[in-house]
């Protein structure tokens, strides 16, 4: 028996209106890392016309990231929320827009996979900057190694010469 896809909603019996449908999806349902992520939550509503399924997405979960500052983990609540438009591959191309917002349905399925919207709107939720709470007040390191030429490494005494030679000769 294959595995059930709690991302594919079941809209044979939902021909015209609006509803909504609450998940928990595993990380594994979005092929995720568990180690990365937990705690997801969806909220889709849903708007279906004749041939067309309008689907706005709120997702929440919390992610491990590595701080960009300090590299230490700390976990982050994420939330994302996009809006995809579900039609017919020949109603598409005349559409225009944003392909990203747009994905192919045929309006005689059963079943409407929004895994990919879910796992991109996830992703997309992950902050650029990462940075772990109270990073900002950790001092970071700006110079290594000394100043005294007495405690210079001795093997870089061979290229001595090179830097103290003046720059027209170099």
């Amino acid at each position: 028996m294959a595995p059930v896809n709690v991302l594919a909603l079941e809209i044979a019996d939902f021909k015209s209106g609006t509803r909504t449908v609450e998940l928990a999806p595993t990380p594994e349902d979005l092929e995720l890392d568990p180690a990365d992520f937990r705690n997801l939550r969806v909220a889709a509503h849903l708007d279906r016309t004749e041939n067309r399924v309008f689907v706005q997405l709120v997702v929440h979960g919390t992610a491990r990231l590595q701080c960009d500052r300090t590299l230490v983990d700390f976990d982050q609540d994420l939330e994302g929320r996009c809006g995809v438009l579900f039609a017919p591959a020949d109603e598409i191309e005349g559409l225009g827009g944003n392909p990203d917002d747009v994905r192919e349905f045929d309006p005689t399925s059963h079943e409407l996979d929004i895994t990919e919207a879910v796992r991109d709107t996830l992703l997309l939720s992950i902050p650029l900057r990462r940075i772990a709470p109270g990073a900002e007040e950790v001092p970071i390191q700006t110079s290594f190694g000394s100043e005294d030429d007495d405690m210079a490494d001795p093997r870089w005494e061979a290229l001595r010469p090179l830097r103290d030679r003046p720059a027209e000769d170099r």
